[in-house]
Parts: C-alpha cells; sequence; structure tokens
C-alpha cells in the first residue's frame, strides 16, 4: 500500500513536492484554498473581460520568471505532460525583465543576462542608474555591489562551492555597512524575488 502524502499549498512548491512524490509512487493529496493553483506564478485574467465567448484578458502578477539558476524545476517541467509535449515547452527565453510600478510611474527594463552587446551593456547601465537614483541607494554603494557581482562571475567554481556558499548573501555583499536603501532593496527584495529566501 502506498505511503499518503498530505500537502498544503498549491503553488509553485507544493506542485512540485507533488509532481515528484507521485512519480516515486506515493499517494499525493494536495490542498489549495484558491480555486485555482499556481500560486503567484499562475496566470491569470481580468475578471468579467472576456465576452462573446472570449477569454479574460491576462492580468498577470506575482513571480512571473523563472532565473537560470532554477533548474530543478524546468526539468520537473520537462517530465510532466501538455497538449503533444511537456509543460515546459511553454517556457519562453527572455533579453528582458520589465519591473511594473504603482502610482502610474514608469515600468523599469533590466537586462534578464549578461550583456552580449554594447547596446545591453548600456541598458543594463541605465537601469542601474534610475535604480539608485528612484530608491535612494548611494553610488558608491551600488558600485561596491557591482563590484562583487562581478568578483562573483568571474570566480573559479571552487571558489564559489568552497567559499562564498558558507556566506549569507548579506554578508557577501556587505550589507551591514550600507545604507537602509542598500540593505532593502538590494539585499532583501532581490534575494526574495530571486530566490525566496531572506538574505541572512
Amino acid at each position: 500500500m502506498p505511503k499518503k502524502v498530505l500537502i498544503f499549498g498549491g503553488g509553485v512548491a507544493g506542485l512540485t513536492a507533488a509532481q515528484e512524490l507521485a512519480e516515486r509512487h506515493f499517494d499525493v493529496v494536495l490542498c489549495e484554498s484558491a480555486p485555482v493553483s499556481g500560486g503567484k506564478s499562475r496566470s491569470m485574467g481580468v475578471p468579467g473581460s472576456g465576452v462573446a465567448g472570449r477569454s479574460e484578458l491576462p492580468a498577470e502578477h506575482g513571480f512571473r520568471f523563472l532565473p537560470g539558476f532554477y533548474k530543478h524545476l524546468p526539468h520537473t517541467m520537462e517530465r510532466i505532460p501538455c497538449s503533444g509535449g511537456c509543460v515546459a515547452d511553454n517556457l519562453v527565453a527572455t533579453t528582458q525583465v520589465q519591473l511594473a510600478r504603482a502610482l502610474g510611474r514608469n515600468e523599469l527594463l533590466v537586462p534578464s543576462r549578461f550583456p552580449e552587446s554594447i547596446g545591453e551593456v548600456a541598458d543594463a547601465f541605465r537601469f542601474f542608474r534610475r535604480f539608485t537614483q528612484e530608491f535612494g541607494i548611494p553610488l558608491a554603494e551600488l558600485k561596491f555591489f557591482l563590484r562583487r557581482l562581478l568578483q562573483l562571475m568571474v570566480s573559479c567554481h571552487r571558489r564559489r562551492f568552497g567559499q562564498y556558499e558558507y556566506q549569507s548573501w548579506h554578508e557577501f555583499i556587505g550589507a551591514d555597512r550600507m545604507s537602509a536603501a542598500y540593505q532593502r532593496y538590494i539585499a532583501e527584495a532581490m534575494s526574495r524575488s530571486l530566490v525566496a529566501l531572506t538574505p541572512q
């Protein structure tokens, strides 16, 4: 008789756990309070916008991208069948991320990959310049952060996993000695939105 597992929450974590356990022949029961599973990564529509038999207009929200370092989720999606292929077939590679903002302010555009042209380098600098100005992060602190990112990107495998893996993000980017804006947006918001962890 298979072991029964009860999973609370049908977001990405719950659905991934359910898929992995079902493949290992567990009897999985998933409980989700919302009428549709998927959590913040699911697609949603604008209520009442679908007229004359048409689907609702899209109103996306929350976490709608998978950074390249998320290896496990695309791997799981490759094993889930979906209309003649698999769920992973619906993923689309991007070159930019658009950050929507409240109160009618213009969105922020940021490259979603390491720049591959002079134009993309310029786009990245424009983003970081606006980011520092609008969120009140001192330019010297942004420069320090960018140096730390560059150091991480050019470090060998041995250093990354032998040294940096044992530091928190907060420690690695020197957040303790930086401004409140740096701590809030670069240390806190970045780690929470990309990897859903606290920086400490």
